[in-house]
Formats: structure tokens, C-alpha cells, sequence
């Protein structure tokens, strides 16, 4: 799998996202859940699967005070991050290139990572999110509802 999200890899016929396929697609396991913490005492909120190519998800650093309070709360106060957490990258590209129909998207990339990747590294998709996040607010609210409330409450 490529890091780079411009490289292609190569995959069986039906690993790839595309609009057939993309709506099963889930949020992201990892992001606001996994936190981790680097050698140099950066701390991420996922996984680490490549964040070495995307700041933004560096989150805090081990010599502030409370430093994991602190990153809970600087990541879980990003937008871009909650809504790749109950929506996916996957659908947030998927819904870009809707806005902006020279991304392409469709057969590219099998790993919700390589996704990501793309969102936060390509200019096109990061202005389309940038001009109009605000459109998807409610729905990602209502994920973020039903998951963490709902949910838990009504089936446990």
C-alpha cells in the first residue's frame, strides 16, 4: 500500500473504493481513539500508519502539562477529525469530489490510511472541506449522537 496518496498500488478488482462500494465503508477505528506517542514526544490521534506525512495529526507533545488531557482536547475540538472518525475518509472524499469534480477518487485507494492522506495532502479536496464543512455538520452530529449516546443507552 502507498503512502503517497498520488501513487497507485495495485489491488484485486473490487479492493479499491468507489461509488458502488463507498457507502459501506465506516468511520475511522483509530482516529480520537488511538493516541500515541513518538520518540520525540509528539503525540498523534490515530494510529501512526504513516503521520509522519500529515502534521495536523500530531496533537500534542509529551512536555506540556497534562499532555494527554491536552491532546484528547485539541483533537476531539478538530472538526476534520470527528468527522473522519463516524464518517470515514472514504465518504469525505467521495463527497469532495461531488463539490469539485476534478478529484478523482474511484478505483485509487483500498486503505481508509492512503484516504486519509489524500485528504489532508491535496490542495483541491483540503479547499473544497475548508469552503464547506459546514454542510456537513449536522449529519457527522448526528453520528457522533447516535454512537457515543444512543446506542450504547438503548442496547447495553
Amino acid at each position: 500500500m502507498p503512502i503517497n496518496p498520488m501513487i497507485m498500488g495495485c489491488y484485486a478488482k473490487g479492493d479499491t473504493i468507489d461509488s458502488k462500494n463507498v457507502t459501506l465503508r465506516e468511520g475511522c477505528p483509530s482516529i480520537l481513539q488511538t493516541y500515541i506517542i513518538e520518540a520525540d514526544g509528539r503525540i498523534a490521534a490515530c494510529c501512526g500508519l504513516g503521520i509522519s506525512e500529515i502534521p495536523e495529526l500530531y496533537v500534542s507533545h509529551v512536555k506540556k502539562r497534562n499532555f494527554l488531557k491536552k491532546a484528547i482536547e485539541a483533537a476531539e475540538n478538530d472538526f476534520l477529525k470527528i468527522w473522519i472518525r463516524y464518517k470515514g475518509p472514504e465518504k469525505i472524499l467521495a463527497w469532495a469530489s461531488k463539490k469539485n469534480p476534478k478529484i478523482r477518487w474511484e478505483g485509487i485507494y483500498a486503505h481508509n490510511c492512503q484516504v486519509c492522506h489524500r485528504i489532508y495532502k491535496d490542495p483541491n479536496v483540503n479547499m473544497v472541506i475548508h469552503a464547506n464543512y459546514q454542510e456537513a455538520l449536522s449529519e457527522v452530529i448526528q453520528s457522533l449522537w447516535f454512537d457515543e449516546k444512543y446506542y450504547p443507552n438503548r442496547f447495553n
